[in-house]
């Protein structure tokens, strides 16, 4: 008898995981503005563990990981 892939008898077993970003926060000295620095991606595995993978190292420390923006365009610093 031949073995059945159980993901083809059960499609959702593959269920797409939910990227997110990687950001760093910079405080800009004098001011009470922020830069949100960009370093990486994450995403959220169907246990709802979670892979980070950083294209930089903050130099602060700090991560900050949030959902993509709704707008692929948007140049705009994301609100904390």
């Amino acid at each position: 008898m031949a073995m059945r892939d159980p993901l083809l008898l059960n499609p959702q077993a593959r269920a797409p995981t939910k990227r997110l970003v990687v950001y760093t926060i910079i405080d800009k000295p004098g001011t009470d503005k922020s830069f949100w620095q960009r370093i990486g991606s994450a995403w959220v595995n169907r246990d709802q563990s979670i892979n980070i993978q950083l294209d930089a190292l903050p130099v602060n420390g700090k991560l900050h990981v949030r959902e993509p923006s709704e707008r692929p365009n948007d140049s705009k610093t994301p609100e904390p």
